[in-house]
């Protein structure tokens, strides 16, 4: 599974690096806090999924959602961030998944055993 993190504040970033490293099949392509750069480097990167943060001050979370599912619509989206508020529209806009901070690594295996059934859906229906 390849992914990219974007995140705001960069102990954050650090600290969600540090658990993801520990989950098997994980491939970090990259660790953002400009979620503008994120979206520049998304076409070269072609990431599986993209674990974002919601409040960032340049740009909502939401709104780079809609970007990257612009630019990659098979790629999945899981929200990390420090609000349960925002639970409901992430998963109305499709996210995957949603985790509130602070990311314990039981709660991230979970997301990434969704994120692997879901890309086995997605191979399945390729190829049908």
């Amino acid at each position: 599974m390849r992914v990219i993190l974007i995140d705001d504040e960069p102990m954050a970033l650090e600290n969600f690096r540090y658990v993801i490293r520990q989950c098997e099949g994980v491939e970090i392509l990259g660790a953002f806090t400009d979620p503008f750069e994120a979206l520049q480097r998304l076409g070269n990167l072609k990431p599986d999924a993209v674990f974002l943060d919601i409040e960032m001050p340049q740009i909502n979370g939401f709104t780079v959602a809609e970007e990257i599912y612009a630019a990659l619509p098979d790629a999945c989206i899981i929200f990390v961030t420090g609000y349960n508020q925002y639970a409901v529209k992430a998963f109305e806009i499709n996210a995957l998944d949603y985790i509130v901070k602070p990311i314990s690594k039981k709660r991230l295996k979970q997301a990434i055993e969704k994120l692997t059934k879901n890309s086995e859906k997605g191979l399945q229906g390729k190829q049908s």
